[in-house]
């Protein structure tokens, strides 16, 4: 493993920059761009949603590989941290985190297939992204995770979803949030998961209120109402 950190430095390097100094090849994801126009950024998020399900539904016959141990993970994880320390301390904005995340899944994709260094790079953009409240990207980070790793689906969209309700401050990232949830609580429901289901829902009809999204915030009172009935079936 400490081989393999030592890739992930010599083929990432070139993706940070030094501090006090601009880096034009930072790329910004073009979701920073939208978030104005809170149609594309809840079609996006719900797409994307969509998109881990069905990754986590087609490749499940498929060999993945397995979620690396602790101390794997650790020593991955303090490579990818030196390498991005300037990025870090300069992530201020969310478009700042936005587009760091999307540069560590740009450098995911640089390293071994189903590594240690891939998968806590791909788990920091979820993290850096969803801590943004920006879904939409975070989302990204967990569809590279399920077509790799063998990472419970659902769980995984709706801890991240869950954390970027927490974080999110625009209308828009509320509004994304809750649309995806709500797309999401019913699928938690039917695999067993009422508590991480109702926990989301929530989150989302706390964002739905946020954003004076009536209906919708409406619509999750009744997803929830729904979602205690089932839990309480399965308890007979």
């Amino acid at each position: 493993m400490q081989f393999m950190s030592h890739i992930l430095y010599i083929r990432l390097s070139s993706l940070t920059r030094q501090a006090g100094k601009p880096d034009v090849r930072v790329r910004f994801h073009p979701l920073t761009t939208l978030i104005p126009h809170h149609g594309l950024v809840l079609v996006m998020a719900i797409f994307l949603m969509a998109s881990c399900l069905a990754v986590a539904a087609e490749s499940a016959s498929q060999p993945k590989a397995p979620v690396p141990d602790a101390t794997a993970q650790q020593t991955a994880r303090k490579a990818a941290s030196e390498l991005f320390a300037d990025r870090f301390k300069l992530a201020k904005t969310t478009a700042d985190k936005t587009a760091l995340a999307t540069d560590m899944m740009d450098a995911a994709g640089k390293v071994q297939a189903g590594s240690a260094d891939q998968y806590v790079l791909l788990k920091i953009a979820r993290d850096v992204a969803a801590g943004a409240g920006d879904a939409a990207t975070a989302l990204q980070a967990v569809e590279r995770l399920l077509e790799q790793f063998e990472e419970p689906a659902a769980e995984l969209i709706g801890e991240t979803l869950l954390t970027a309700a927490r974080e999110a401050t625009t209308s828009a990232q509320h509004k994304a949030v809750a649309e995806a949830a709500l797309s999401l609580a019913g699928k938690l429901a039917d695999s067993d998961q009422y508590d991480t289901a109702l926990r989301l829902c929530e989150a989302a009809r706390s964002s739905a209120q946020r954003a004076r999204l009536y209906p919708l915030a409406k619509e999750l009172t009744a997803q929830i109402e729904e979602t205690k009935r089932q839990q309480l079936q399965s308890e007979d």
